[in-house]
């Protein structure tokens, strides 16, 4: 008697644990795929975030691009303003110098 309970009851543990070891696959294959999914999330968030940095890296440069572009006119009209302002310099003393001698 005691020996068939024991067996019995050794086939309940070896069924339980049988059970137990089944969920705990079912559950890591659960996991796993979880884990799978999270790289792949991350990897695109990242290519995201590396595309991101590259079209701000190229609109900073682009940026960049136009403000030594307008640096460079607003020299040239600052060069320009001054010849203009010599030339009408000259011309006002000739214009007196005229005057003076008109006078």
């Amino acid at each position: 008697g005691r020996l068939l309970t024991a067996a019995s009851e050794m086939s309940a543990v070896q069924e339980n644990a049988q059970t137990a070891a089944g969920a705990a696959a079912a559950r890591i294959q659960e996991l796993e795929g979880r884990l799978l999914t999270a790289a792949s999330e991350m990897s695109a968030v990242q290519e995201n975030a590396q595309t991101a940095a590259g079209a701000a890296a190229a609109r900073i440069q682009e940026l960049e691009g136009r403000l030594l572009t307008a640096a460079s006119e607003m020299s040239a009209v600052q060069e320009n303003a001054q010849t203009a302002a010599g030339a009408a310099a000259a011309r006002i003393q000739e214009l007196e110098g005229r005057l003076l001698t008109a006078a």
